[in-house]
């Protein structure tokens, strides 16, 4: 899978392990953050030497318990701070389908200032079958609307 741009600078995509390749996507696009979001680390990204940041934080695909919760917005202030500064990210989980698709959706909502339904169809506008967790999806509508 290739990266897709959710919004400017935002990337999302999935299975990090054909790692050549996917070090020449990330160096094309000029990727200065990279966020994978399963198991197991790849190493081979973390030390890859134009990449500024890598961050490994594997989160399930299931529901999202309060805990998950407080990670999530913490790794969203992280990626909306590196956006805000002109930096490009790349978000990353098996399929780019779930997990990636929930944090954009999360960098989407404060970034542009929307619902979590309106992150939703955004996400969903780029790649089409996004979000199909209905965890993460009922998660994201519930939010609050940002100020």
């Amino acid at each position: 899978m290739k990266l897709i741009e959710i919004i400017p600078g935002l990337f999302i995509r999935g299975d990090l392990t054909r790692v050549c390749r996917v070090a020449q996507e990330l160096a094309d696009r000029k990727i200065d953050v990279v966020v994978s979001l399963i198991k197991p680390k790849i190493q081979s990204i973390e030390n890859h030497t134009d990449i500024l940041s890598y961050i490994y934080m594997p989160i399930p695909d299931g529901k999202v318990p309060d805990e998950l919760a407080k990670k999530l917005a913490m790794l969203t202030d992280y990626l909306v701070m590196h956006l805000r500064a002109g930096r490009n990210v790349s978000v990353n989980c098996q399929q780019g389908r779930n997990r990636a698709s929930l944090v954009a959706a999360l960098v989407v909502r404060l970034m542009e200032g929307v619902s979590g339904s309106e992150a939703i169809e955004r996400v969903r506008a780029k790649r089409p079958n996004a979000l199909a967790n209905p965890h993460f999806v009922k998660f994201l509508e519930e939010l609050p609307n940002v100020d």
